[in-house]
C-alpha cells in the first residue's frame, strides 16, 4: 500500500499512480506481476525464465545504459 486517500481523492490518485506505472519498464513489470501470480498460486515457483527474460531484454540493457548516462530510458517492451 502506497497511501490512504479520502474517497473523493481516489480517482485522481489512481490516475497519478497509473501515469507513474505507465512510465516503468514493461518487461520488468510483466515479469514481476507473473512472478507474484506464481507465488500466490504455487508458493515457491521457479521464476528463472522471468528473470532471464527481464535481464536479457533490450529494455533492461537500455535502462542500465540510460541510468549510467543520467538519461531517461526509451522503453519499448522488448
Amino acid at each position: 500500500m502506497f497511501a490512504i486517500h479520502e474517497q473523493e481523492e481516489v480517482d485522481n490518485e489512481a490516475e497519478i499512480l497509473a501515469e507513474r506505472l505507465s512510465k516503468l519498464a514493461p518487461t520488468t513489470q510483466k515479469s514481476s506481476k507473473l512472478a507474484l501470480a506464481r507465488l500466490i498460486k504455487n508458493n515457491l515457483p521457479d521464476c528463472d525464465d522471468l528473470i532471464a527474460e527481464t535481464y536479457d531484454s533490450a529494455d533492461f540493457k537500455n535502462g542500465v545504459t540510460a541510468f549510467s548516462n543520467g538519461e531517461p530510458p526509451a522503453l519499448t517492451g522488448k
